[in-house]
């Protein structure tokens, strides 16, 4: 064999062996083109596993409709997701405070739920029952999430938006007109006690309310706590004991509101009929204005006709900076620090915020979505524009003085005894005082508790 042909052979004879997989060449069987590992097989098995999420919400209550969206929701996340599956429950009013919290208490519980703001969710914060979004959501996706700033606590955050509405009053601009007046809303509470008088002398009830259910309590107390307020400060001082629940400037809003009742502006049943029912005066014609939430507005417009109802903020009797604004409120949805499944319940509530989720909440049910990226300019009708603008997307808008109220305080007199200042049994003043006994009785009940509660609100940047 010369020279040349043998280096040939061997040039070829190399170029052979380097096309054979390592694999034959070690005595290993090689995979075929195309199939997976077994470590491979075994990780997508894992990844595979079916999955059940339990979700407790509530919000068919407030937006009605919503049941439908949830189910869509969950059938199109499902859909996408075959080895997940969302088992959603309804959760009566009732139980939304309570039952989350003794069953996380017991290690169990669902891995997502909603939750109301504020105070209302951050003890189970304090308590470690809710997992801190950070872990399990990457941040720029959270932060388009629309999380309010009352639920983060010491620089985590534990719930992200769902939907965002207002609680504001509403006025008939037909009754307006009927008793001489221009259909626009009273600024300060002088216009409104004058707008009563002209609606009453024409033989118009002025005003609805219903309190025997005590949820417009709840609303009185933070609408006219409000009025005395500058800042979140100002409830930490109330808390610490630099100002008292027993200052005018606090319980001024109930005399005014006996001022209304007394002067005959108010339902004289007020007491004996619910929140719903007081609306239902307002949206049947009967009364000239009420307190409504926004998500009331559709019935509104069906009920009374397109532009017959506006929207405005409690008139202004107090000197806080807070006073003459609508609050900005925020329901929304968490996970449960119990929870095996966080990465499956944290892609749930990435998909429930996908652009065509949210827009069908407007869409569907006239709901606001909580995320930053839904596109205002498809906005409509003319008072949901309004919410939106000087709301929603207000350069300062306040928060929902009851998110923010001592449990104590509100259980009290929110829920409580607020009745008897329309029944002659205790005056505003009185009232007053009763609050800041709450308050001390907290304070010596749960001092932890009140420590944690003044350190949050010490430090919201809204």
């Amino acid at each position: 064999m010369n020279k040349k042909r043998f280096i040939l052979i061997a040039v070829i004879l190399i170029s052979f062996l380097m096309l054979i997989p390592a694999t034959i060449l070690l005595g290993k069987k090689a995979d075929k083109p195309g199939k997976t590992t077994e470590v491979e097989k075994e990780e997508e098995k894992e990844v595979r596993e079916p999955v059940t999420l339990i979700f407790w919400w509530w919000g068919e209550q407030e937006v009605v409709g919503m049941t439908g969206w949830i189910e869509e929701t969950v059938a199109k996340f499902e859909d996408k997701n075959p080895h997940i599956t969302v088992e959603p429950t309804l959760q009566a009013t009732d139980v939304v405070l309570t039952q989350f919290p003794n069953a996380a208490a017991a290690g169990g519980g669902p891995d997502l739920l909603f939750r109301w703001n504020g105070i209302y969710h951050l003890p189970w914060v304090w308590l470690g029952y809710l997992e801190p979004l950070e872990n399990v959501i990457p941040k720029a996706q959270l932060d388009t999430m629309n999380v309010d700033k009352v639920s983060y606590y010491e620089g985590k955050t534990y719930s992200v938006g769902w939907y965002t509405y207002s609680n504001v009053w509403a006025l008939n601009k037909d009754l307006y007109k009927k008793a001489g007046l221009k259909p626009d809303p009273p600024v300060t509470w002088d216009e409104l006690l004058a707008n009563c008088k002209a609606l009453k002398d024409a033989g118009i009830l002025p005003i609805s309310l219903g309190y025997k259910d005590l949820f417009v309590g709840e609303w009185t107390l933070a609408f006219t706590v409000q009025q005395g307020m500058d800042s979140f400060q100002d409830l930490a001082d109330l808390a610490t004991g630099k100002q008292s629940w027993a200052d005018y400037r606090y319980w001024k809003g109930w005399e005014v509101y006996l001022d209304l009742f007394e002067k005959g502006y108010l339902n004289k049943d007020i007491l004996s009929i619910d929140m719903s029912q007081g609306m239902d005066l307002f949206l049947s014609g009967e009364a000239a204005m009420s307190m409504v939430p926004s998500g009331l507005i559709p019935s509104m417009e069906d009920l009374l006709g397109d532009g017959v109802a506006d929207i405005f903020p409690t008139p202004i009797f107090g000197e806080g900076s807070w006073a003459g604004k609508s609050p900005i409120i925020t329901n929304g949805l968490a996970i449960s620090a119990n929870s095996k499944h966080k990465k499956e319940a944290a892609d749930f509530l990435i998909f429930l915020h996908s652009d065509e989720r949210m827009n069908a909440l407007y869409n569907d049910l006239n709901a606001f979505p909580a995320n930053k990226n839904f596109d205002w300019s498809k906005v409509n009708k003319a008072l949901d524009r309004k919410i939106g603008s000087t709301i929603v997307n207000a350069p300062d808008p306040i928060p929902w003085v009851s998110e923010l109220i001592p449990p104590n305080v509100m259980n009290d007199i929110g829920y409580g005894i607020f009745q008897m200042v329309f029944t002659g049994e205790l005056t505003p003043e009185q009232l007053g005082r009763k609050a800041q006994e709450s308050m001390d009785n907290w304070k010596e009940e749960d001092p932890e508790m009140v420590e944690n509660y003044i350190n949050w609100l010490s430090n919201i940047e809204w």
